[in-house]
């Protein structure tokens, strides 16, 4: 083994090599030569607690290789012992440091000639280094944006509560939303995370608003997010971590940035080969008095960092906004104190070996290579590099942005900046090759909407868009929305202002495990007015723990949810009793919510309950005047007006059958008729206050 003074020796002359003779030399060695370093060769800013990262583009050959091949020496700290690490794939070599850097000290690197690929190639000579960021990455703290778009949507302070885990919550504790469309929706369920101020919950629900799932959680909490692997996610703002969740709801591991970083709320990616990829915001302090004229000399200015790290948690790729943009390249206000130039807030793994981000203070999306760091294109904002053939407009201040697997390119355009002021979601071909953005189409509420902050769009697997409007300017609550692939709207959910979505909501076909039902709906028949009648169904357990029933939750008092609470053992069936007592005449349904309700979570699954007491005078309520439709007859739309609020409206045939059901709110709605045959039907409103009216329909045949 080389003595200690020899070691010393050798690194003091590696050091004199790289601040005496240049490091320009050796740099485009690096860049020529080797496929990825990082930090990179000459960049700054770096964190003491930093890995060094460096990957040849060729397998290596693990026998070559010792904790001695890395000479990694510190200006100030000196020689740095550490542990070497060959990544599964045999391309990236890691090497961690026993101790941290000092402070404002330049660091040098020295990969030792002995290191030879599978084949038997030497690595070629490798000499070069970066500086350690002046100050503390910690003492930023009270400058941190901490999510700035994420925490103007929301009224409370990170971490505020005055509630822990372990207080009990009731489904009446949240509001239900109000569906004010509802035909053509795509199945499945919509999460997001809830704000009912002081707390958040997680929140899963369907289409029907039936709440699924709710957690009320301790700390602030953005972002739950499904992923394809079944698991989910959510950020926790106390602990500054992405905490993953499976569908039996149980919190399964927790993932944070390397090197240093605190991770950021905004996006998380988990990849099908097990690999992650999260982002951070990076302050620094800098004079933008040399950068921006009347500039502050003693800024904080933020950049954005991205890592990708394997099953392991081992760190395979870096990328910073220091290294490849510039602060000019902000639309930001450069005069600021803190200046949040880059505000990255949307990660989309393009390939296995790319990735596309969004940039909100640039007004970009970038392109970059997780192989090399190096950026491949850059769209939008002052560094374009695309032709906009059949929109002007452009996007600013966006958000979730997805390539999808035709290639085209999906935004919510936020739309700062612009006039007339709307946010929008977009969907562009994207020609990479020519560098062309064409304008497939665009979706904007009626009427137009604009949310400053938030927001996001996804496309559904049926070609359907997903929106949700963020946080809208000059609005009574929250929206989500659905429209089929024409542009058509097929769903809105509205929020009011003091529970609702924050941040993101996702249409997804995750749900717990913990419970189902035998059934998903019961239909009772007919029961004549003030009998009863009751029917059975499975409550079948499927986890390990004892399940409690508590509660059912309905619109409708005459279906009833007998013998509560019942005790289901963990992975076994009880029976549940469910009993029709119809209280007045004609066609009944009602969704019932069947409930666990403790630790501070509500667990649901949903019952659909139909049933009909004969009409004695069949139309006896056809002068009721309450509402109004028109035009009756109707061949494909039907205008309602009610004087009252709506909870559901029912179709049902002459002999009583439903045809079609309804869960809609409000007071005025335009129901299409295209999926009901010619004939006549009998219009049943059912309000909130559990009365209900009924009116005959002809539905003609459309010409």
């Amino acid at each position: 083994m080389r003595s200690v003074s020899g070691y010393k020796l050798l690194s003091l002359m590696v050091l004199f090599l790289i601040t005496n003779f240049g490091i320009v030399r050796s740099q485009k060695k690096v860049i020529t030569e080797y496929q990825f370093c990082s930090p990179e060769p000459n960049s700054f800013g770096i964190n003491p607690e930093t890995a060094i990262v460096i990957r040849y583009g060729e397998k290596i050959d693990i026998n070559t290789l010792s904790d001695e091949c890395i000479k990694v020496t510190g200006e100030i700290s000196g020689p740095h012992s550490g542990k070497v690490t060959l990544n599964k794939d045999q391309l990236t070599l890691s090497f961690q440091p026993d101790q941290d850097f000092t402070l404002n000290e330049k660091v040098s690197i020295y990969l030792n000639d002995g290191i030879k690929t599978i084949w038997g190639k030497k690595l070629p000579l490798l000499i070069y280094g970066f500086t350690i960021r002046q100050e503390p990455y910690g003492s930023f703290e009270e400058y941190f944006p901490e999510n700035s778009d994420i925490q103007k949507s929301n009224k409370r302070k990170a971490g505020s509560s005055d509630n822990t885990k372990g207080n009990s919550i009731s489904f009446n504790d949240i509001p239900e939303p109000l569906i004010t469309c509802s035909y053509g929706a795509t199945a499945g369920n919509i999460m997001t995370v809830l704000e009912k101020s002081p707390n958040d919950y997680l929140y899963l629900f369907n289409k029907t608003k039936t709440l699924l799932f709710a957690r009320k959680t301790p700390n602030r909490v953005s972002n739950f997010k499904p992923h394809l692997s079944g698991l989910a996610s959510y950020f926790d703002h106390n602990i500054k971590g992405h905490i993953l969740m499976n569908q039996d709801l149980n919190n399964i591991d927790t993932l944070f940035m390397k090197n240093g970083y605190n991770s950021d709320a905004h996006d998380i990616l988990l990849l099908e080969n097990g690999h992650y990829i999260l982002e951070a915001y990076d302050p620094q302090r800098v004079d933008m008095s040399k950068i921006a004229v009347g500039g502050d000399p003693n800024a904080t200015v933020i950049g954005f960092v991205i890592q990708e790290l394997d099953e392991n948690k081992n760190l395979l790729f870096e990328w910073r906004s220091w290294d490849h943009f510039r602060i000019t390249d902000s639309y930001s206000n450069l005069l600021s104190s803190i200046v949040d130039w880059v505000h990255g807030n949307s990660l989309d793994a393009d390939t296995d070996s790319t990735l596309i981000f969004s940039s909100r203070d640039l007004n970009e999306i970038t392109k970059i290579s997780r192989l090399t760091g190096k950026v491949i294109w850059r769209l939008g904002g002052k560094n374009n590099e695309f032709l906009f053939l059949n929109d002007p407009r452009g996007f600013s201040a966006q958000h979730s942005v997805m390539k999808q697997k035709n290639g085209n390119l999906t935004i919510f355009d936020n739309g700062d900046g612009f006039f007339p002021i709307y946010s929008r979601g977009i969907e562009y071909k994207l020609d990479e090759l020519n560098k062309t953005v064409t304008l497939i189409r665009e979706y904007r509420h009626d009427p137009d909407v604009f949310a400053y902050v938030t927001g996001n769009f996804q496309k559904l697997g049926n070609g359907n868009s997903f929106i949700f409007w963020g946080s809208i300017v000059g609005q009574t609550g929250h929206i989500i929305t659905e429209y089929n692939p024409s542009g058509d709207l097929v769903y809105e959910v509205r929020f009011d202002l003091e529970t609702y979505p924050t941040y993101a909501s996702y249409s997804t076909n995750w749900e717990h495990n913990i419970f189902r039902l035998s059934t998903d709906s019961v239909n009772f028949g007919k029961v004549v007015l003030g009998d009863s009648v009751s029917a059975t169904i499975n409550i079948i357990n499927l986890s390990k723990k004892e399940l409690i029933i508590k509660s059912a939750y309905g619109h409708d008092r005459d279906f009833i949810v007998e013998d509560l609470p019942i005790s289901v053992g963990p992975l076994s069936t009880k029976v549940l009793k469910v009993k029709f007592h119809p209280r007045s005449e004609g066609p009944h349904s009602d969704i019932l919510t069947i409930c666990q309700e403790n630790d501070s979570s509500i667990i649901a699954q949903q019952l659909i309950v139909t049933g009909v007491s004969p009409v004695k005078t069949a139309l006896r309520n056809e002068l009721i005047t309450d509402f109004e439709m028109y035009p009756n007859p109707a061949d494909t739309k039907l205008n309602i007006k009610t004087t009252k609020m709506v909870s559901s409206i029912l179709i049902c045939n002459l002999s009583g059958k439903i045809v079609r059901v309804l869960g809609i709110q409000g007071k005025e709605f335009t129901i299409n008729l295209n999926s009901i045959d010619p004939g006549f039907y009998i219009l049943v409103i059912n309000y909130l206050d559990t009365t209900k009216s009924m009116k005959r329909l002809i539905k003609l045949q459309p010409d």
